[in-house]
């Protein structure tokens, strides 16, 4: 009687041996759920443009701006000043190419950094661009210098439904965004103590008075 070929390994197999074994175990395939339930929370949390069900949004019933808009104030004491650059409002114009939320627990009306371009660098492939940690970095493979603007904006929504505007905005989509730029924000405990400062370095914090999809 012939005897059988013992099957060879297949590379698939021995990759997928380890988690195989895991998830026999009860116990362990929870923990290997959970852990990738929350590694894809946090990405969510702190990479893509949603609230999360309200989690991630900010509480506008607790920040109360003043009537220029110089000053916020929160129900636990904590108040921020803002220093404007100028009084005319900016308007940044162009392809958006990066959106997404900003969450600092220091400065809650700080909601998204959205990078807007024009010209070469609203070309893919003429521009590569990065936004990590609220700063952005650019790069191309031509000799000359590539043309037209790129912008970063901090925004801080003048109000709820300017930041549900800014909740629908999306990579590719061309866009105006209007408002006054700031040049720093200070914060203070209730007490009166210095906490920090807000103050960008080459991008644009602003106060987003205005969102218009352009179609």
């Amino acid at each position: 009687m012939e005897k059988s070929a013992s099957p060879k390994p297949c590379l698939s197999n021995l990759l997928f041996f380890p988690a195989g074994c895991l998830l026999r175990t009860p116990a362990l395939a929870v923990l290997v759920c959970l852990a990738i339930g929350l590694l894809g929370g946090t990405y969510l949390y702190y990479e893509v443009n949603v609230d999360l069900f309200g989690i991630g949004r900010p509480d506008f019933n607790d920040l109360h701006f003043n009537s220029n808009y110089t000053r916020v104030q929160s129900d636990n004491g904590t108040r921020w000043v803002f220093v404007y650059e100028k009084t005319p409002p900016s308007v940044f114009s162009g392809l958006v190419r990066h959106v997404s939320p900003i969450r600092l627990g220091m400065d809650p009306f700080l909601t998204h950094d959205i990078l807007v371009t024009t010209g070469d660098f609203a070309n893919p492939e003429m521009v590569s661009t990065r936004v990590f940690n609220h700063h952005f970095s650019w790069s191309t493979h031509n000799k000359s210098a590539p043309g037209g603007t790129i912008n970063l904006i901090h925004a801080v929504p003048l109000n709820e439904a300017i930041y549900d505007q800014l909740l629908q905005i999306r990579n590719g989509q061309q866009a105006v965004f209007t408002g006054y730029e700031i040049l720093r924000i200070d914060a203070y405990q209730k007490t009166g103590e210095y906490i920090g400062k807000w103050e960008d370095s080459g991008c644009n914090s602003m106060l987003v008075t205005s969102v218009q999809v352009q179609k």
